[in-house]
């Protein structure tokens, strides 16, 4: 895993990860599943997964996932703590990213100078590479992850946010 970083109100912002040919394609074959979970996948307590788990159905959903990554990208940088990234508080972290103001706009889906978290959840579930990582993950292919299946996995693969991942958007299907 590659991380690149900024120094930014004097903490650290991820600003892109790079998660090496996990999110790169969508892999079907058993041995290749097996191949890229290797046994250095971090476990996940069941707190964690509870805490995560919004409506107690003992699965997370994709919404439940990213709003949990979009929260800590929040806090990060949310400078007047509105709850909402505003352009200014986009633009000071992410000045070196590839068209910055597009990408903005692109998730900013109400045109109100806002990313809110159902817009950067929007964002990051519709992207195919976060599609891709979900489905590997998702063992069953219920479209819901078990605990089972996050501890037979490396979670680190679903922690895609608006600042990882890749622009242009290519939304999945």
């Amino acid at each position: 895993m590659t991380v690149n970083r900024t120094k930014h109100k004097g903490g650290i912002v991820i600003l892109s990860l790079a998660f090496a040919g996990l999110i790169c394609s969508c892999k079907t074959n058993e041995s290749e599943k097996e191949a890229s979970t290797s046994a250095t996948a971090a476990p996940i307590s069941s707190e964690k997964f509870q805490s995560l788990d919004d409506d107690s159905d003992g699965k997370l959903s994709s919404v439940e996932i990213t709003s949990a990554a979009h929260d800590s990208v929040l806090g990060t940088l949310d400078e007047d703590g509105n709850g909402k990234i505003s352009a200014n508080e986009w633009n000071s972290v992410t000045h070196d990213f590839p068209q910055p103001v597009e990408r903005f706009n692109h998730i900013d889906k109400d045109d109100d100078g806002h990313i809110d978290q159902s817009e950067a959840v929007e964002f990051v579930t519709d992207h195919v590479h976060y599609s891709s990582s979900y489905g590997l993950v998702d063992g069953d292919g219920d479209k819901m992850i078990g605990e089972d299946e996050l501890r037979e996995n490396d979670p680190a693969i679903l922690s895609m946010t608006i600042l990882s991942i890749p622009w242009p958007h290519t939304a999945g299907s």
